[in-house]
């Protein structure tokens, strides 16, 4: 999601409650995409990474093993100049959560698509468009119901439920917890999200929190809302999007340069900082060993676009 900083902001520097690791792990960019801001990114079974985009509203696919390193753009929505959510549905199949931006989200512009894989080829479908829902920005399916995604709409504080065959759309959780804060510096409530054991985590980006609720098997808010790991107010630093790891271990990464590891039990250590150009989500290589961060492009003048940068993760695990 995007931000706006004041100069102010950025220059005031906290280190919260984080631990420092002495032997981080190196960060190797394998591909930039200029004049672009890389928002999202999801992994095929076959290790291909797909990424969507703010600025162009494409989707662009990157083989990490392929030489030379080179990212293609596979398939654009027209009339949408901002992709945001994307997630598996099902074998190969992925959602694709799209919208209008212009300088925020503009209302009734939601587009969900279905991006399905068949070797090299693919299609893509139109469930809908122009919903007066969303827009929304991390999307995960339930593990139950792969067909059926939670949507995070980080304006209005809500997550959706959204089934991907139907279209059908409706308000799965609303609570405070999910809001942006009214007058704050990050206009932007609940963005990234993920589910695991029976738990949907979260980031809310105007509150600097990283969070937890049980749900049921269809989404729905089974317990209280518990905050893991929260930054001190003032911090210049906000929680964006993030990936998990087989043990429940959150891999959260920070607007502007920063990503952080937060155990179940909401230790939060710094893997890396100040290499980042604006990183905005991240997931895992299918052995678990490698983590894959995506940026937005911003604030390093050594930057021109969004970066796709990997990260060896064995001995942090």
């Amino acid at each position: 999601m995007r931000y706006t900083f004041t100069a102010s902001l950025i220059a005031f520097i906290s280190t919260g409650a984080f631990y420092s690791s002495s032997s981080r792990p190196k960060a190797l960019e394998l591909v930039q995409i200029s004049n672009t801001w890389i928002e999202n990114v999801a992994i095929r079974s076959n290790g291909d990474l797909l990424m969507t985009t703010i600025g162009e509203g494409k989707v662009y696919t990157f083989s990490p093993t392929a030489k030379p390193a080179v990212s293609n753009p596979i398939f654009k929505i027209e009339g949408m100049n901002a992709l945001s959510g994307i997630a598996e549905v099902g074998q190969d199949v992925f959602a694709v959560t799209g919208g209008i931006f212009e300088g925020m989200y503009q209302n009734n512009t939601m587009n969900l698509s279905l991006l399905k894989f068949d070797g090299d080829s693919f299609s893509i479908s139109t469930v809908f468009q122009k919903s007066k829902y969303g827009p929304v920005n991390g999307i995960s399916a339930l593990p139950r119901h792969k067909h059926i995604i939670l949507a995070a709409d980080a304006e209005r504080g809500e997550i959706l439920r959204i089934d991907t065959i139907t279209g059908h759309v409706e308000v799965a959780i609303k609570d405070k917890a999910l809001a942006p804060v009214p007058g704050g510096p990050f206009p932007v409530g609940v963005n990234g999200i993920k589910i695991f054991n029976d738990y949907l985590y979260f980031t809310n980006t105007a509150h600097r929190s990283f969070n937890r609720v049980k749900i049921d098997d269809m989404g729905n808010k089974l317990g209280d809302f518990e905050v893991l790991a929260k930054l001190e107010k003032g911090s210049p630093y906000a929680p964006d999007d993030f990936a998990m790891d087989r043990h429940g271990n959150a891999y959260v990464v920070y607007w502007q340069d920063r990503v952080v590891k937060i155990t179940q039990g909401g230790k939060q250590t710094i893997i890396l900082d100040g290499l980042l150009a604006g990183p905005s989500s991240a997931t895992f290589s299918n052995d678990g060993k490698t983590l894959y961060v995506v940026t937005s492009g911003q604030n390093n003048l050594a930057v021109s676009g969004g970066q796709l940068v990997e990260v060896k993760l064995s001995r942090f695990e």
